[in-house]
């Protein structure tokens, strides 16, 4: 474990996860703040247990925070506690614990239906994930949101859709963006995350008022050959995602979109040999290519084989040896969580 002490992290202020059965401040922070109950986002921002989360990293000790996973502590670019930045000086210098402001980054994930079933993810396909009663909860949360964003028009407010499933799979979210005015609401900001499949372009055409609210896209493709990705990517349609990925290449031309779009990639034993090409092809079409290490979300002996990165694992060398290759010299590629092994393996 890193020594923290010094450093600081502003996401228990500016970060907001919305879960089926919990809410965090991090996607690398496992403490539950709290299930949505009502449709007042306040009363899980400023729950007990979000308190405590801000304190533990005001106190130094960063408790609740799954170093190896996390991005930020593992390619260093957590800002140190004696930085100038106003925000952050403001934050410790009062001892700030209660936010009274919106959250900068609301990432929905209170709805984990989705047309594919990725071993990665979940252990089987989950369609139409909610209830009545919280779906219709859900649902007046996000309207609420909205009018919460368009009362708070001095602070540019992002709202990201979704990393429990698909954000066209699923009914919740699409109607939502399917309704959205972006005009009406000129400081949102729309992050999408998608397996890509359902990215048709009829559905991009439906969302087409707002494309100029969308900040970035990222497409989960996790292979760069057909054969691996039906695999890993269960219920998937290799042919229609890459016609989907060729058709919003060729918008993004067209209409000088200036949102980033990001090409991920979980990193695992069925596909770590691919990675090489990946980066290429998410070059090719002009994206950003982002590998992740996979991570047991939920329980499976499925992740004891897949986790290729753990020193246990007989293909680990393997793994290190293919982190050498001279791909990975000539694009761009935001390493994430596998800094550290990039690092390990051209030292």
């Amino acid at each position: 474990m890193k020594d923290l002490s010094k450093k600081f992290c502003k996401e228990p202020w500016n970060f907001l996860l919305v879960g089926a059965e919990y809410s965090t401040q991090c996607c690398y922070i496992h403490k539950n703040i709290g299930k949505l109950k009502t449709d007042n986002i306040f009363d899980v921002w400023n729950s007990t247990d979000a308190k405590e989360v801000r304190k533990s990293i005001l106190d130094g000790n960063f408790k609740y925070c799954k170093q190896d996973i996390c991005p930020y502590i593992q390619d260093g670019t957590l800002p140190d506690r004696d930085t100038e930045d106003v925000e952050i000086r403001s934050i410790i210098d009062n001892y700030i614990l209660e936010h009274d402001k919106l959250p900068e980054y609301i990432h929905l994930c209170n709805d984990r239906s989705c047309n594919l079933e990725c071993p990665s993810c979940r252990p089987e396909k989950i369609s139409h994930d909610l209830n009545v009663k919280d779906y219709e909860l859900n649902e007046k949360f996000q309207y609420k949101l909205l009018e919460l964003i368009k009362n708070n028009s001095d602070k540019i407010i992002t709202i990201n859709i979704t990393g429990s499933g698909d954000p066209f799979a699923s009914k919740l979210y699409r109607e939502f963006l399917f309704s959205i005015d972006g005009k009406q609401y000129p400081n949102l900001r729309i992050g999408l995350q998608t397996n890509g499949v359902m990215m048709t372009p009829k559905y991009w055409k439906k969302i087409s008022r707002l494309h100029n609210n969308i900040i970035h896209i990222m497409i989960s493709i996790d292979a760069t050959t057909k054969e691996v990705y039906d695999k890993i990517r269960v219920g998937g349609d290799w042919y229609l995602l890459n016609e989907n990925l060729k058709y919003l290449k060729q918008e993004i031309k067209k209409n000088d979109y200036k949102f980033y779009v990001e090409m991920s990639f979980i990193l695992q034993q069925k596909n770590y040999k691919e990675l090489p090409q990946f980066v290429e092809l998410a070059n090719d079409y002009g994206f950003i290519p982002v590998p992740y290490l996979i991570y047991p979300w939920y329980e499976s002996s499925f992740f004891t084989n897949a986790m290729v990165y753990k020193k246990e694992h007989p293909e680990y060398n393997e793994f290190i040896e293919m982190l050498r290759h001279p791909n990975f010299d000539k694009y761009n590629i935001k390493w994430g969580n596998i800094t550290s092994y990039r690092e390990l393996a051209i030292k």
